[in-house]
């Protein structure tokens, strides 16, 4: 029994060691401290989790979005949120990455939505209609088929009395570079870059 506790109180702090220093997400200031544990404090990405849906018409897109713990990418720990989508047009498939969603990566960075990034009101672009402290969301977003990557950037809100999130897409480059004489790559996501209001399921 005795060794049992031993092991126990090896564990925990060598666990505790390899984490240290613990740092809030919201004081992130752009240097990432090698071993360091980013920790969602507040459980401010808590609020961005969950199935979200947008319809226009005979168009829908779909995000999950689930909040990772501890997750070691290669270089410090990190609390953020990972999520996959799936995009239809006259209920046709277009694009899905739903199937994802339970992947466990290395790097949980590699899922199509991933990111840690709280935004204040003054984070560029500006939130002219946040309240005065409300924090928004900023991840990245990648499209496979595209071989596109870029941003989204993520505000709660509400639709008709409901949970909904408002989202904002821009396209900022390829996986693969462009060589000149080769076709000019996509000018856009499969899912077009834009806004888009989602309700919460």
């Amino acid at each position: 029994m005795e060794n049992i506790i031993k092991i126990i109180i090896l564990t925990i702090s060598l666990n505790c060691y390899s984490q240290s220093p613990i740092i809030d997400i919201i004081d992130k200031d752009g240097t990432r401290t090698t071993n360091a544990y980013y920790k969602d404090v507040n459980n401010l990405l808590n609020t961005f989790e969950g199935t979200w849906l947008y319809t226009n018409g005979a168009t829908s897109l779909k995000i999950v979005m689930i909040k990772k713990m501890q997750q070691f990418n290669g270089r410090y720990y990190e609390d953020l949120i990972i999520g996959e989508y799936e995009y239809k047009v006259n209920d046709v498939i277009v694009i899905s990455t739903l199937s994802e969603l339970n992947n466990n990566y290395s790097n949980q960075s590699s899922h199509s939505i991933a990111g840690s990034s709280i935004m204040n009101n003054n984070n560029r672009p500006i939130c002219t209609n946040c309240t005065v402290n409300e924090k928004r969301l900023r991840t990245g977003f990648e499209d496979p088929v595209r071989d596109s990557y870029g941003t989204m950037i993520v505000k709660k809100t509400t639709q008709n009395g409901l949970e909904a999130i408002q989202i904002k897409t821009r396209l900022s480059g390829y996986g693969t570079p462009w060589i000149e004489g080769q076709p000019q790559p996509p000018t856009d996501f499969t899912v077009p870059a834009g806004e888009y209001i989602l309700i919460k399921q």
